[in-house]
């Protein structure tokens, strides 16, 4: 994802843990057993992750609201008038990166009028590059910016999730509003940013290991080479939601998307390790088992059926080895990852921090073979965000960069919506 001066030291960083303001310390939620229930009539109509006692009914109620109010913090009112957004409180990481977006668009796009969704998304198309390339993000100046790492220090030439992204962004906008137009009016934009991406002969998106570009931006720091999990993945759910609103919209080449989608599909159990029944990240550097990557492919049914049952009992059985307080790492404790473009102690960041940002994806995966530890991931989660506040990533004592948006989004996804949330801006 994005770089961050951390130091070296776990140690190091221990001055960094702050509570975001308007936070209360509080004790983990009670357990059902001990709390109001919810009617049956109510609990019957919840999903199987979601805890059905009214205790935790009234956390789920505090996040909306407090996400809601993050919304509103993170919007600003560009040069030219139209709405952006950044990615956290502290405007750390400056406007809003383009799978930051992405999710933005995922999670919450509720939050969001059509043209603030819109229009941060055109924000992000004007940036395209000659080539194709879809930007990593913009700044505030207004300079598009392609490869995650400082603009004076970039780690590659370009990111291999953003194209994906985006599209997947603008089908969400359209297939909410009904917006054809939208798509119509950017579709060959789209396709050449999905060209651009370097994909091998079975369709999986491939990193050339003489020229690796970063990868999935939440591990953007980690060098991944030969065929990519989430990447391919990513690129598998933008070009078959394409395929269906090109047809739709009557645009394009609705069969070309179908099958570069079929091809992924066909070809990416290449990455799936039988005996774990986990999926590898990559297969050529860096291929280890991919936390985040499994349960992705499970929740987005990629999988087979024995990929899928297998993969399930690994995260299950493999919980307590990459999850604390309800937020996840992307691989499995004591490993680090085998090689990146800038060195993290292990523990540190993307080299094994925990992150809600899964979640959004890793629960209901976990919740089709143990609704319960599914329920106690959310119950954790969200003791720790009120206990500590919600941040970008967490270790032990440790808490860095309060009010991360897409932590607060990720979870915000999973729950009922009793009332609606705060009204968002026009």
């Amino acid at each position: 994802m994005h770089q961050k001066t951390l130091g070296l030291a776990l140690g190091l960083l221990l001055p960094l843990g702050i509570v975001a303001p308007g936070f209360s310390q509080a004790t983990p939620p009670p357990s059902a057993a001990t709390a109001s229930p919810l009617p049956a009539s109510l609990s019957a109509a919840l999903p199987a992750f979601v805890p059905p006692d009214a205790e935790f009914q009234k956390d789920a109620q505090w996040l909306q609201t407090y996400t809601a109010g993050l919304v509103n913090t993170n919007r600003a009112t560009y040069q030219d008038g139209r709405t952006v957004f950044y990615c956290d409180a502290e405007k750390h990481y400056g406007l809003m990166f383009t799978r930051d977006f992405g999710y933005f668009v995922e999670f919450a796009g509720d939050l969001m009028s059509p043209k603030e969704t819109s229009g941060y998304l055109e924000f992000l198309l004007a940036g395209q590059r000659a080539d194709g390339c879809i930007p990593d993000r913009i700044t505030v100046a207004g300079k598009p910016i392609y490869s995650p790492g400082p603009p004076q220090a970039p780690m590659a030439d370009h990111a291999l999730d953003n194209a994906s992204f985006l599209v997947s962004a603008v089908c969400r906008y359209v297939e909410r509003t009904g917006d054809l137009d939208f798509l119509r009016r950017h579709e060959s934009a789209l396709r050449r940013g999905l060209d651009q991406i370097n994909r091998a002969e079975n369709g999986l998106v491939y990193n050339r290991p003489e020229n690796p570009q970063c990868v999935y931006g939440y591990t953007d720091t980690v060098r991944k080479t030969g065929h990519l999990l989430m990447d391919s993945a990513l690129y598998y759910e933008a070009c078959s939601q394409m395929a269906g609103l090109c047809r739709k919209a009557g645009i394009g080449e609705p069969d070309e998307y179908l099958r570069r989608a079929e091809l992924i599909k066909k070809n990416i159990g290449r990455l799936w390790d039988r005996d774990s029944g986990a999926f590898y990240a990559a297969d050529g550097l860096c291929r280890q088992y991919d936390v985040w990557g499994t349960a992705f492919m499970i929740d987005r049914n990629l999988a087979t059926k024995e990929q899928e049952q297998k993969a399930l009992h690994f995260l299950v059985s493999n919980y307590d080895c990459y999850a604390q307080k309800g937020q996840i790492r992307h691989l499995l404790a004591y490993s680090s990852w085998q090689s990146t473009f800038n060195y993290r102690q292990e523990g540190v960041y993307q080299n094994g921090g925990y992150w809600a940002t899964p979640l959004g994806w890793l629960v209901p995966a976990i919740a089709r073979r143990d609704p319960a530890l599914a329920q106690r991931i959310l119950r954790e989660c969200l003791a720790d965000f009120r206990a500590r506040g919600i941040h970008e990533w967490i270790n032990g004592g440790i808490t860095v960069l309060p009010d991360f948006f897409n932590s607060a989004i990720s979870v915000y996804s999973l729950l009922p919506k009793a009332k609606p949330p705060l009204k968002p801006s026009p």
